[in-house]
């Protein structure tokens, strides 16, 4: 089948081309200045978007809405056991109508960095949460404050966002609020908390901003 190309069509392809550029340029990677929260006792959402998940667990006892698959007990521990043994689990979803750069919780020094390229599954399908924690593209930065407080976010890709992020380095400590991440396109942030000393605010389905939104606060 033969399509005549016509200088309209490339016209009309180009403004498109260019449009579409704008948008990704200008709305889904702009990076506003809000309202700083200055208080290392008050752990702020890294990300923006909607908490679909949290878990919980103390030590062998497992509160969870959504049931584990037996098989991924074993990524729960690889994921945790370098915060603590008993912690939260804090899922959070991001779309392209949500800003995409992540800010430190609070200011903490980065003592580990692991990139796992997997696979690109939905990561917006509330019924394949635990899946795609265990299989999709990963970043996990584990940090530590003072005190040993030690945490951990864990940058999540969807299968479109192939492209992470980071903006520091193994044993820079960053400030409260600084922008440090960045995944591209729909995407999730998992947060790892230890229980002790945790006073958790945040609730499935709320609506979380990076600077504003205090996720727990710390004792």
């Amino acid at each position: 089948m033969y399509i005549k190309i016509t200088k309209i069509t490339i016209a009309v392809l180009l403004w498109l081309w260019i449009i579409l550029y704008l948008l990704y340029k200008f709305w889904f990677l702009r990076n506003p200045q809000r309202e700083k929260i200055n208080d290392n006792t008050k752990f702020i959402s890294p990300a923006n978007g909607k908490i679909v998940q949290i878990l919980k667990r103390d030590n062998t006892n497992w509160n969870i809405k959504i049931p584990v698959i037996k098989k991924h007990h074993q990524a729960f521990k690889t994921f945790t056991n370098d915060v603590a043994n008993s912690w939260y689990l804090i899922s959070i979803m991001m779309t392209p109508l949500d800003i995409h750069y992540q800010r430190a919780p609070i200011s903490a020094k980065l003592i580990n960095q692991t990139h796992t390229d997997w696979k690109f599954l939905n990561a917006i399908k509330l019924n394949q949460i635990n899946n795609v924690v265990f299989e999709n593209e990963r970043n996990e930065m584990l940090r530590e404050a003072k005190d040993w407080f030690k945490f951990k976010v864990i940058q999540i890709a969807w299968k479109l966002a192939r492209r992470i992020v980071s903006m520091t380095k193994i044993w820079n400590t960053v400030k409260q609020w600084e922008t440090i991440w960045l995944i591209k396109f729909w995407s999730q942030v998992t947060i790892i908390l230890p229980q002790k000393n945790i006073d958790l605010l945040a609730k499935v389905w709320d609506i979380v901003i990076d600077w504003q939104t205090i996720l727990a606060n710390i004792k």
